[in-house]
This record gives C-alpha cells, sequence and structure tokens, in this order.
C-alpha cells in the first residue's frame, strides 16, 4: 500500500475555518489510516506487508501559512512509527517518505498547464517513485527486513 494522497492550503491559521481544516486532515492523515487499517488483516493472514507512507519535510518542520498540512503529516509520521510498533511482529513494515517541496503541475483557469514557479527548490515527483520502489521490492530481502520508520 502507498498512501500518496495529500492536499495543502496556505491558509494562515487564525483565518482558516475548522472546515477547512478539517479536510486537510480527513485526506492526509484519516484517509492513509483508513486504508491502512482495510489493508492490515489481509496482511497478517499473508504473514508479511507493506506500507508506505508519503509525509512530507512538514511532518518535522512547522511554516506560516500550513498548520493544517503540517499537522497532518506529522500525525502521518507517528501514525507510520505506530504501525511498525504494532503490527511488525506480523511482518508488517510501514515506512514513511518526508520529501521536500515537489514540483507540481496545475491546470490553470483556462485550462493550460503550468509549473510552479520556484522550480530551484522543487524536486521532480519522479525521484520519489526510486524511494517508493525501493522500499516496495525490499520487503522479502532479509537485508531490510528490519527497516521500518
Amino acid at each position: 500500500l502507498v498512501n500518496n494522497a495529500g492536499i495543502i492550503r496556505r491558509i494562515p491559521m487564525i483565518v482558516m475555518s475548522a472546515a477547512e481544516f478539517r479536510k486537510v486532515i480527513d485526506v492526509d492523515l484519516n484517509a492513509p489510516f483508513i486504508c491502512a487499517k482495510a489493508v492490515i488483516p489481509s496482511m497478517i493472514r499473508k504473514g508479511h506487508g507493506k506500507i508506505i507512507n508519503i509525509c512530507s519535510m512538514m511532518s518535522e518542520l512547522g511554516r506560516e501559512t500550513v498548520s493544517a498540512y503540517a499537522a497532518a503529516k506529522g500525525g502521518l509520521k507517528m501514525l507510520t512509527r505506530n504501525i511498525c510498533s504494532e503490527y511488525g511482529a506480523d511482518n508488517i513494515q510501514c515506512n514513511g517518505i518526508g520529501p521536500g517541496y515537489i514540483a507540481v503541475f496545475k491546470k490553470t483557469r483556462h485550462n493550460k498547464t503550468s509549473e510552479q514557479q520556484n522550480k530551484s527548490k522543487e524536486t521532480d515527483p519522479s525521484v520519489l517513485v526510486y524511494f517508493i520502489v525501493y522500499f516496495a521490492i525490499c520487503i522479502g530481502s532479509t537485508v531490510i527486513q528490519f527497516l521500518h520508520g
């Protein structure tokens, strides 16, 4: 399982509504919890499993205007650790990847693709694929069987 969905709302905390805050928490934290909860029983029955959560550098850092995102990704980091301690004995590995800024492409109002501006600080999203594949294919390896978190 790769939990990769995520949204961010860049709104100062005192301006953000509780509904906007909940929406970010629902997508970035509650959805990975629900997905992991759904697959863990079958992983236990199979005798192994792998969950990869895409966290964020915001799992560790707070930044202005991203209070909901930082709270959700910090929670996802801790959920990752909890899955390790709770289900590691069942041979279920859980890892979190905490990338920095990722270059994303958005559709503009005029349906044209535009890249985000400051490319010097952003990583091409395909770089994440290498980390995901690394963690995913190493599940059967005895070298990496104890790599959690």
